[in-house]
């Protein structure tokens, strides 16, 4: 969302600061004027605000005029009196006067210096923050020749450095000995209107406080166009670059600041300029009074926050943003108003993983009818039936498996041709049994039997690693048939419960290999028996009625 600010009035909702200075490092910096300063043996005041540093010698403020003879130059500056005390000195080659205030205290100072030709004694006086500190006198008769121009910051000497260290602001040369009380009227305002007699005048509020002021190469004279160039400065950051002024400076000009730290789409519109990025801007606009009054617009854009949802799903997944997902995306965005930690936007991508369910195959053989995890008993091939285990997948999805049964019947009937015994499958491995003793006959293993004596006969058929026993058929008379019997038993191999089905009433015997009876009695229709408390093994179910046997081979497994 955008945010326009239009700032019309002048004053209000901001910090006030009067002006800026320029500092001077000490080093290299100074401002060489195109003002030829005041020549020769006429009246001179020269006013400046400062905050020193600690002088290590010479710290010049203004200097104009010749090196060539003495009396030539009027030089106003800061000298090291002691190791303490550093005072404001006015010298002309030749000879000087020192002030006795310390004005390298760390505070701003108003400084100035006057010349009055016309006076027998006390021609020179200097001024610490309006009020007379030293008059007196120079013993070589002031002359200041044309030679160098009015130089901020540094002797005229060439090889005499004299650079200042701390910050200046708001220089003032006149043509006029002003007087103490017109000093002290003036010193805490600039001016709108120049006055008489106000030959240069510098107020130095041409850059941005600690900003990047590199585009800006010269300073204003606001009388006569006497403008300086820039020579040494860093103009970037702290240091060696414009910074606060004297907060004695007040109306008629002000310089206000501010401040707003906003979000991306904010904006702001002040004397008719956009600003909508992060920086320091400068805007001049005309008082109540008449005068510039500067504004510092500090902007700060702070960006939203982003972030990445990184989830998982199954199958779907439905976002923050209200819509469902059914495959993987790393595209959509959603904006929490407001919800970053510097109060701005927070923009979220979706990063999104969508798992699909594994499949899986259960292949299964059978005997018999065969008991699903799903719960059903079943007694045909199959391979439609499907079972959902819930998160049992590698990704945690559902596992969906299909049973793939195949059932494989062993069709274990006989028949009786006289004197020959039959196995109806024709297909398969035989083995015949005799029924009184259980016990495999020896050779007969082809799909007719020929008894050799009177007792009752079963086959075992193999049919696809399956098998399964026919009825005992009692062979004493022959031609007897052979009762049909719906005889059937499952599951086979069994865990739990063996079922059993049967048309006739009969004898059930269960027994094992070794000829223990674990189960005998008479029953008919469906019977269960609990086999849980037996030992996996193979065993022996006999159904014997009145007209016919059955066997069948049990295999427990638990």
């Amino acid at each position: 969302m955008k945010n326009l600010i239009l700032l019309f009035i002048l004053f209000g909702c901001a910090k006030f600061y009067s002006q800026i200075g320029l500092h001077f490092d000490n080093s290299d910096d100074m401002i060489q004027t195109s003002f030829v300063g005041i020549l020769g043996n006429n009246p001179i005041t020269v006013e400046a605000w400062i905050k020193a540093d600690e002088a290590s010698g010479e710290s010049v403020i203004t200097a104009w005029g010749s090196e060539a003879v003495n009396g030539a130059r009027f030089t106003f500056r800061v000298n090291q009196l002691s190791a303490t005390t550093d005072v404001i000195r006015i010298e002309n080659k030749g000879g000087g006067v020192n002030g006795t205030i310390d004005v390298s205290d760390g505070s701003w100072h108003h400084v100035a210096v006057s010349y009055d030709p016309s006076q027998a004694s006390n021609k020179y006086r200097l001024f610490v923050d309006g009020v007379l500190d030293v008059a007196g006198d120079i013993a070589t008769p002031l002359n200041v020749l044309q030679s160098v121009n009015l130089r901020i910051g540094r002797r005229i000497h060439p090889t005499y450095t004299g650079y200042f260290g701390g910050v200046i602001d708001e220089v003032r040369v006149w043509n006029v000995t002003r007087t103490e009380a017109e000093i002290l009227a003036n010193k805490n305002a600039e001016f709108c209107q120049i006055p008489s007699n106000l030959v240069a005048y510098y107020k130095l509020n041409e850059g941005v406080v600690n900003g990047n002021n590199l585009a800006i190469t010269s300073i204003i004279d606001e009388v006569a166009a006497n403008n300086g160039n820039l020579i040494g400065f860093n103009q970037n950051g702290i240091g060696s670059n414009w910074i606060y002024g004297s907060n004695f400076l007040g109306p008629p000009n002000n310089y206000i600041i501010q401040n707003f730290n906003e979000c991306d789409g904010f904006s702001i519109s002040v004397n008719g300029n956009i600003y909508s990025t992060s920086g320091n801007y400068i805007d001049t606009m005309t008082n109540l009074l008449g005068c510039d009054s500067i504004i510092e617009t500090q902007l700060t854009i702070a960006a939203p926050a982003h972030g990445i949802d990184v989830q998982y799903a199954c199958e779907s997944f439905q976002w923050i943003d209200g819509n469902t997902y059914f495959t993987s995306i790393d595209t959509p965005t959603f904006t929490l108003t407001g919800a970053a930690a510097n109060g701005c936007d927070s923009i979220v991508t979706l990063q999104l993983t969508v798992n699909q369910p594994s499949l899986g195959i259960d292949q299964q053989i059978s005997c018999g009818p065969f008991t699903w995890l799903d719960g059903n008993v079943y007694v045909n091939s199959i391979d439609t039936a499907t079972f959902t285990i819930a998160g049992a997948a590698s990704n945690g999805c559902d596992s969906i498996v299909t049973l793939n049964l195949i059932v494989n019947e062993v069709n274990a009937q006989i028949t009786q041709n006289q004197d020959t015994l039959i196995a109806v499958n024709p297909n398969g491995a035989y083995q015949w049994v005799d029924c009184a003793t259980l016990l495999p006959i020896s050779g007969a293993t082809s799909q007719i039997y020929l008894p050799t004596m009177a007792g009752d006969y079963a086959v075992i058929v193999t049919q696809n690693n399956c098998s399964d026993t026919s009825v005992c058929i009692n062979f004493s008379d022959l031609g007897l048939e052979v009762e049909v019997l719906d005889f059937d038993v499952f599951p086979n191999p069994v865990s739990e419960a063996l079922t059993i089905k049967t048309s006739a009433y009969g004898e059930v015997t269960l027994i094992d290999l070794l000829g223990r009876v674990y189960f005998n009695f008479n029953a008919s229709g469906m019977i269960v028996i609990n086999t849980q408390a037996l030992a996996n093994g193979t065993y022996e179910l006999i159904f014997k009625s009145n007209t016919a046997s059955i066997l069948k081979m049990i295999q427990i497994n638990h």
